[in-house]
């Protein structure tokens, strides 16, 4: 035990004692923050038999005391908070006002709070997305709460309505309101104050459970209360012993839940133990105490907590865990039996939703029982599933408003698992899982921890929050040790001394709330929080991996360093931290084995190339994801990855794929090749091709390229070709086609690509119909360039080779247009950015069936920003790669007439300016940021309009990330060419 954890062993072990002395002698746990959405609902209960015929005066009084200055009522941590409470606040102003008569004293003070109220809610609900909430059942409550408002006061418009409705109308979708009615429990209960005037009350009673609650809900009891025709005692009596036992101790206030006995009896106990605190050093007695409780409570309802509000994954899992870590062998078993999905854990059952905190409880939970080798099926999808969602990191904020707790979770869980692994306890798990997605998951895990550090050693939301620094130091403490992170041990050490001494610094307010739990409202919950606090100061961040931990990712450092002071040079990294850019170099060193897996499943792998754009590829978009604040999940990502590669490979492709004699004499026949793979089918041939051509390239399955009986078919997204069909020339072609249909195939059958709206699908396949033709052009163009270079070379008697490097710069005679049209078309669309801009945005869509881009503006703004980043790309590469270009004989802007062209400058005395290359660069540098303003100011106006709609922060972030991404090849493309020399 080190120094910190002798220190503070007595608090931790009051802490226990005093949860087991509320178990010893009956008392109730419950130590939520006070809410005054559920106090609002209190105050409008009303009773005859009463004096002043209001069952709660103190909670009424409670309310015209919070009441702000503005007129609102607090929002604790998020809009959500002040929503809610203004508005169920108005209404129980309201309810009192229309018991008084006029000229009664108090009736203009509440006539005018009510109207002070309801113009500070009214822009706060203008400015609302509904989209981005999180809290419980907001999507039914509000409704319910504009409808009472609504009734005494003119309609509440706001431009998020709609999508409120919207999600409120999915949400009642699921399930009739019937079933409230049944004896089944549903988490509506919890809510039931979201279905006044839609539910007749008298039929809900049998909910009420032991303690008189409607599922230990104050609002929900209340609302029952309110509008059942027969009084109920039982409710009666609990919602006094609320106000009476809960937070507010009798002031009137009341929390969002009350009791919550189980959940923060096994939250404490469960971090206290895990930080490394013993029985022995916590108190025998008193832990056995703790761990009688959650076993007896588990077995009374056959292994599954059935907790205050309903049986769930959250509360089992840490129940089934904390008693393991108390020497009370519990088994999972009940626990997977009831919440397992086909791809997750479920939080209720027969509830299709997807908690990612409760998934890292369960697989933390198997981790910790006797047996885990047992449940490798049941491990191995729980962390599939936790590593598909790191997004934005991926991960949601269902339980806790910090995405810290959820980074927290899950490094605790996977070092876990990958301990389990490393004894070889859990060596059946699978190999992708272990050696591509663990180590990455984590990695992300710790870098981005270390990057949200403020400079006074905190962690928080805007402002420094104890409890999330607890979080990030138990997390950095967690990783610090795995072997692949020693290019960054030292800043990471740094990092948890520097949260350590914020802790240490703030410890007289550590018991001072802060509101970071989801409920209805947010919560503070100070028990817990002081709990965490000391278990990031007590944790131990010493393992000792063995060979396989040590042997799965070997990371550079000389490597790191080098290509992060390469990127470091480019504009767009000229701010960043160089610790920054080399942590996503090391990141992206995971995804590289991967790629080259991936490398020869669709083009075949050409000999004698050296593929360096792999190491390139994962730093740009992880590069460019991190400076969007990670809107792309890790499964998006490694989409992009792959649509990079593919990108490069089929400019390759095309470049090798006929000889110089061969080029002219096929175009025509490619061409009709190409337009046929490209050909947007109708519905009836789209459906019956749907599982016609599959491949396996990264996570997606599609079928081989063989029919049953074993013969090609070619791949053909439209099925065989008729027997009409203009068959190719040669065998040549043939194995073209082969790969353009696997190529073609994998785009057009991606799920997502297939998910997305018909407008949308057509518009990819006529880009990438564009883009495969251009090559074709392009190589015509660089076949009469070549031409024109041998007539020039027996002209001038210079016998210079057509693969030859010659210091001239000849311009092209013979271009199909301008080199204005010529960059717009053949050019632009020949960088690929047109139809990847268009599949990204199917990658991207929020929602299956719907398009990323809405309304007219939005497609018109983003085509113009595809055209002119597309533009820009293209004048980069070739200002990068004109030696390359030189080389192979290929066109490049340079070559067009109009670089050659004298112009008489000022500062050349009047007199012509001799056109060498480096003038010409310099005039091709001048248009490409012209196009780059060009591509700014549309960026910016799309930005306005997309700022609005549903989810628009994170879907400008998300464009910005594939803006930024293309923009950086640019840029990269100008200091280095990454292009392999295929000529």
């Amino acid at each position: 035990m080190d120094t910190l954890s002798r220190i503070f062993l007595p608090e931790a072990k009051a802490v226990i004692k005093q949860l087991a002395d509320r178990i010893e002698y009956g008392k109730v746990v419950g130590s939520f923050s006070m809410s005054i959405y559920d106090t609002a609902w209190l105050a409008m209960i009303y009773k005859e038999e009463r004096d002043s015929g209001w069952l709660f005066p103190e909670c009424f009084q409670y309310l015209l005391e919070t009441q702000n200055n503005d007129g609102g009522w607090p929002a604790y941590a998020s809009e959500m908070d002040g929503i809610l409470n203004t508005m169920a606040a108005i209404v129980a102003l309201r309810s009192h006002k229309r018991k008084l008569k006029l000229c009664a004293p108090a009736y203009n003070d509440i006539s005018q709070r009510i109207s002070k109220a309801e113009i500070h809610l009214r822009p706060i609900l203008r400015d609302w997305d509904p989209s981005s909430a999180i809290h419980v059942g907001f999507e039914i409550l509000v409704p319910t709460l504009l409808e009472l408002l609504e009734k005494d006061s003119e309609l509440f418009e706001f431009s998020g309505r709609q999508t409120l409705m919207t999600l409120n109308q999915s949400k009642l979708s699921r399930c009739s309101l019937e079933i409230l009615y049944g004896k089944r429990k549903t988490t509506l209960i919890h809510s039931l104050e979201a279905f006044v005037g839609k539910i007749d009350f008298d039929r809900v009673a049998h909910h009420l459970d032991e303690r008189g609650s409607m599922m230990a809900s104050p609002s929900a009891t209340a609302a029952y209360l309110i509008h059942s025709s027969n009084w109920s005692k039982s409710a009666e009596k609990y919602l006094l012993n609320v106000v009476a036992l809960g937070s507010g101790k009798g002031n009137g206030g009341v929390p969002s839940a009350f009791p919550t006995s189980i959940f923060e009896t096994a939250w404490i106990a469960s971090t206290l133990l895990k930080t490394g605190f013993t029985c022995e050093a916590l108190g025998l007695k008193e832990t056995e105490m703790i761990g009688t409780f959650l076993k007896s409570q588990l077995e009374s309802h056959s292994g599954i907590q059935d907790s205050e509000l309903l049986a769930d994954a959250d509360d089992t899992a840490k129940s089934i865990m904390t008693t393991n870590l108390l020497g009370l062998p519990t088994s999972p078993d009940k626990m997977i039996n009831e919440f397992e999905a086909t791809t997750h854990f479920c939080t209720y059952k027969e509830e299709l939703n997807e908690s990612f905190s409760a998934n890292c409880n369960v697989l933390d939970a198997i981790l910790h029982s006797s047996s885990p080798g047992n449940y490798c099926p049941q491990i191995a999808k729980t962390a599939h599933f936790l590593s598909r969602g790191t997004t934005r990191l991926g991960i949601d904020k269902c339980q806790n408003l910090s995405e810290n707790y959820s980074m927290m979770l899950l490094s605790q869980a996977l070092a876990k698992l990958l301990r389990g692994w490393d004894s070889g306890e859990l060596a059946d798990l699978p190999e992708d899982l272990i050696h591509d997605q663990v180590p990455l998951v984590l990695f992300q895990i710790l870098i981005r921890s270390l990057q949200k550090q403020a400079s006074d050693g905190s962690w928080g939301l805007k402002l420094p929050f104890r409890e999330v620094t607890a979080y990030a130091v138990l997390t950095l403490k967690t990783l610090s040790a795995l072997p692949w992170l020693a290019h960054f041990r030292s800043r990471v050490q740094k990092a948890i001394r520097k949260g350590s001494t914020f802790l240490l610094m703030n410890y007289d307010e550590w018991d001072h709330e802060e509101y970071l739990w989801v409920e209805k409202v947010t919560y503070a919950l100070t028990p817990l929080s002081r709990t965490y606090c000391l278990a990031a100061l007590c944790a131990d961040s010493f393992h000792a991996w063995g060979e396989r931990v040590t042997g799965l990712m070997d990371i550079s450092s000389e490597r790191v360093t080098k290509l992060a002071n390469f990127f470091s040079r480019l504009p767009m990294f000229s701010r960043d931290d160089c610790w920054l850019l080399e942590a996503d170099v090391a990141e992206g060193c995971f995804y590289i084995p991967q790629l080259m897996r991936v490398s020869s499943n669709i083009f075949p792998r050409q000999k004698k190339i050296n593929y360096k754009y792999l190491e390139y590829i994962p730093f740009t978009w992880i590069a460019t994801n991190r400076r969007n604040n990670y809107p792309l999940s890790n499964k998006t990502l490694w989409e992009t990855m792959i649509i990079a590669l593919l990108d490069y490979q089929l400019d390759e492709f095309m470049e090798t794929v006929f000889s110089e004699d061969e080029q002219m004499k096929n175009a025509e026949a490619l061409k009709s090749i190409v337009r046929r793979l490209c050909e947007f089918p109708d519905y009836a041939r789209s459906k019956a091709r749907d599982d016609h051509v599959r491949t396996t390239i990264g996570n997606h399955t599609r079928d081989d390229y063989t029919s049953t009986n074993g013969t090609h078919t070619n791949g053909d997204i439209n099925g065989p070709r008729s027997s009409n069909s203009e068959s190719p020339d040669s065998p040549a072609l043939e194995e073209i086609e082969l790969v353009l249909s696997r190529f073609t195939s994998y785009i057009f059958q991606h799920p997502k690509v297939i998910q997305s709206p018909k407008h949308v699908r057509r518009q990819l396949h006529s880009e990438l119909a564009t883009c495969i033709l251009t090559h074709i052009e392009h190589d015509e163009d660089n076949a009469r360039f070549v031409a024109q270079k041998q007539q020039h070379a027996l002209a001038n008697s210079t016998p210079t080779s057509v693969s030859g490097i010659d210091n001239h710069i000849l311009p092209f005679s013979s271009p199909r247009g301008t080199y204005y049209s010529w960059v717009r078309t053949t050019s632009a669309d020949n960088t690929h950015c047109p139809f990847t801009f268009q599949f990204f945005t199917c990658l991207a869509a929020l929602t299956p069936g719907e398009a990323f881009f809405h309304g007219v503006r939005q497609h018109y703004l983003s085509n113009a920003l595809c055209r002119h980043l597309a533009n820009l790309c293209r004048q980069y590469n070739d200002y990068g790669s004109v030696a390359r270009d030189q080389a192979e004989s290929n066109v490049n802007s340079l070559n067009f007439p109009e670089f050659h062209e004298p112009c008489r400058q000022p500062w050349a005395g009047g007199q012509a300016e001799v056109r060498d290359e480096e003038l010409m660069k310099k005039d091709l540098f001048f248009i490409a940021e012209y196009e780059r303003e060009c591509m700014e100011d549309a960026m910016k106006k799309l930005e306005m309009e997309m700022e609005s709609g549903e989810a628009g922060a994170w879907r400008t972030r998300a464009l910005r990330a594939f803006v930024d991404t293309v923009d950086l090849y640019g840029q990269i493309y100008v200091v280095r060419d990454l292009t392999n020399r295929v000529k």
